[in-house]
């Protein structure tokens, strides 16, 4: 299993128009890359143009919810000539940021001196992603 990041359009990372850096790396070696998906093979990609309304929108409804406290307006470039960023972290940045998020919810918890194999059984993580927690780092901590 591998943990990538992207940063784009999301017109371009729903057309699957990005290859992530395991990807990338073959590609330029000569290699073949197969991945392989949870739930199995997805259909085809849906139309660019189709996925640019749909972006728009959402950032006009953002837009809207978000000009009555002093934000706005919401509005980026879903061009295909726009760049995309991919990157593949490691795990360790990510259980130590899953941890520092829970923990600075939790002060009264002592956070370890050093990152565990695991948060999954770290009493702040479970305190903080259930859903009944309302963290403000629900983002983090329980990513869709």
């Amino acid at each position: 299993m591998a943990f990538d990041v992207y940063v784009g359009t999301m017109t371009r990372f729903y057309r699957r128009d990005w290859e992530n850096v395991a990807q990338r790396m073959a590609r330029e070696k000569g290699f073949k890359y197969n991945m392989v998906l949870s739930g199995g093979e997805p259909g085809p990609p849906l139309n660019a143009e189709v996925i640019r309304q749909a972006v728009d929108v959402w950032s006009q409804a953002l837009t809207r919810a978000l000009l009555e406290h002093g934000v706005g307006p919401v509005i980026w470039n879903e061009s295909e000539k726009q760049p995309y960023f991919t990157e593949r972290p490691a795990w360790e940045g990510y259980r130590a940021l899953l941890l520092w998020a829970a923990y600075n919810e939790h002060p009264d918890l002592i956070m370890p001196l050093s990152v565990p194999d695991s948060w999954c059984d770290d009493p702040a993580f479970l305190r903080s992603s259930t859903r009944e927690s309302k963290s403000r780092y629900q983002q983090i901590l329980t990513p869709e």
